[in-house]
């Protein structure tokens, strides 16, 4: 009788095993075997504030329709100065072209600037104080 109870354990274990591995087979789904709806198509917008047209000024318009260095950079120059920024050259300066990558990296410390040592409180020291205060753990 165990014996039998056991092939009927592994015989039921084999059907559902089979079941879930054929859910989705379309003998098994009859009328429910539409298929769904097809996923929309993905819109990527990869585009940022900084480089939408600014409609407060169509000068602002006309320089935005051109095209932009590498992340939106521009490249001012008035004379020996030259000045990077993610708007319209001010100005007074004439944009030029960005040659080449822009890497942009945060800026650390200064290499003269030391931060002060921060004192550690002595906690042994602390302790000692406060049980001899009145103040310790009791």
């Amino acid at each position: 009788m165990t014996f039998q109870r056991l092939l009927l354990a592994i015989g039921l274990v084999f059907v559902v095993a089979l079941g879930w591995r054929y859910r989705n087979a379309p003998i098994f789904m009859g009328s429910a075997g539409q298929p769904a709806a097809a996923a929309p198509a993905i819109k990527f917008d990869n585009g940022t504030v900084r480089q939408q047209p600014d409609p407060a000024s169509a000068a602002s318009a006309v320089a935005q329709s051109r095209p932009t260095g590498p992340g939106g950079m521009r490249k001012c120059k008035k004379g020996s100065t030259v000045v990077y920024t993610d708007r319209i050259c001010p100005p007074g300066t004439q944009e030029m072209d960005i040659g080449g990558n822009v890497n942009v990296v945060g800026g650390g410390v200064p290499a003269g600037a030391k931060k002060a040592p921060v004192e550690e409180p002595d906690l042994r020291e602390q302790r000692i104080q406060n049980v001899l205060e009145g103040r310790g753990a009791r």
